[in-house]
């Protein structure tokens, strides 16, 4: 029997008696589209993922299960906000922006569009490795006969989300960012542009790339390179309270994550100047603003080691003076049911999925960047009575 999509408190009854777990679903799900030298994604062979239609229909039946429960915890502990309404519901799943930018969008999109309308369907018969393709046809006939636009459910790049709560935030200054998430498999890096001009908010993202190199990854590819035992790594790469060891500091692994977070900002700034010649001069001379998010990020020296990519590069010889590490600021109108405020980076990416489509800054993908006119124009620094006048209404 499958299990998936439940609370942690739930998932501990099942650990003890688990056959096998199936890891790094989102990673699995991309490999199909990525390109043959990217194959290092998978981290671990098991006997039936090799057909995109098993692994799809995985991830179909893991996000119908977290789809599912949200609308109960809804209906259940906040029935006050839906009292008297007809409710229409609706989902946005947040894509790497890598992702979003590639052929692996239109298959995130479909297991998006399945996994809804499973959700919505009253199942009887409990899903099982080994009948789930067969038990998942009818639900994938059904997604065929519908019209894309039917469906009330979209793919966001993950790094536009989560940025949300600071462009809501009287922080929120025109410019260049980098964003990395850290996450349990992968971290996801980002470089972009905020602007506000006469069209409203943008986010031009300038170059994108997401490696398996969050928590999880990293420790079980710590635990070969070093031929330590795994679960010890784990505790060891967690730590909040405690440096790595200097034989983790020195592996290439260790290294890896300073070259993705080197790599985003050195070809989101080539991009960047490209771009917009004026301000990206002006924009960047006193350095790289960088955000740090996603549960990794609360363990200290992953946070290190993205920051002290700038000195063990040399990045000051490239024309960039220093990293400008900025916290994702805490919103204002969001409820976490006690949650402490410290764990708001794990849930930046939810917060700004909750943005309705056509109230979020309009997102233009790298690709996009490519083909878009070179901004000229003389740098204005930010304004935000015309930001308010913008977007505000949005809020």
């Amino acid at each position: 029997r499958l299990v998936a999509g439940i609370p942690l408190e739930e998932w501990q009854a099942y650990e003890s008696n688990l056959d096998f777990p199936i890891e790094f679903i989102k990673m699995r799900l991309a490999e199909f589209d990525l390109p043959a030298g990217d194959k290092s994604w998978r981290l671990d062979r098991l006997e039936g993922l090799e057909n995109p239609v098993t692994v799809e229909n995985l991830c179909a039946f893991y996000l119908s299960q977290v789809i599912k429960r949200s609308r109960q915890w809804i209906q259940t502990w906040r029935s006050e906000l839906i009292e008297n309404y007809r409710v229409r519901w609706s989902a946005n799943i947040g894509v790497p922006a890598q992702y979003c930018d590639s052929p692996a969008l239109k298959r995130f999109e479909y297991v998006l569009g399945l996994a809804w309308i499973l959700s919505e369907s009253q199942v009887i018969d409990p899903f099982r490795w080994e009948t789930l393709d067969a038990q998942m046809m009818p639900y994938r006939q059904k997604l065929s006969a519908l019209a894309k636009e039917s469906l009330d459910c979209r793919a966001v790049p993950e790094i536009a989300a989560e940025v949300w709560s600071f462009i809501k935030s009287n922080s929120r200054r025109e410019g260049h960012y980098a964003f990395y998430d850290v996450g349990d498999g992968t971290l996801d890096g980002g470089s972009f542009q905020y602007v506000v001009d006469e069209d409203g908010a943008k986010i031009d993202f300038f170059y994108a790339e997401v490696r398996p190199l969050g928590i999880t990854a990293v420790a079980q590819q710590l635990a070969r390179e070093l031929g330590l035992n795994e679960g010890e790594t784990l505790e060891i790469v967690r730590a909040e309270t405690e440096d790595w060891p200097d034989n983790i500091r020195m592996t290439k692994n260790r290294k890896a994550i300073e070259k993705l977070v080197a790599k985003v900002v050195m070809k989101g700034k080539k991009n960047y100047k490209e771009h917009r010649p004026y301000g990206a001069l002006e924009d960047l001379r006193n350095g790289v603003r960088m955000f740090v998010g996603g549960g990794g990020s609360l363990i200290p020296d992953y946070r290190k080691t993205i920051m002290a990519t700038h000195g063990d590069f040399q990045q000051d010889q490239a024309g960039i003076s220093k990293y400008i590490d900025i916290a994702i600021p805490y919103p204002r109108d969001l409820l976490t049911n006690g949650l402490e405020r410290d764990s708001f980076c794990r849930f930046a990416v939810a917060y700004g999925l909750s943005i309705p489509d056509g109230e979020s800054p309009l997102i233009r993908l790298p690709t996009q960047m490519k083909e878009a006119v070179p901004d000229f124009a003389e740098w204005v620094p930010f304004n935000a009575e015309n930001f308010e006048n913008n977007i505000e209404g949005h809020s």
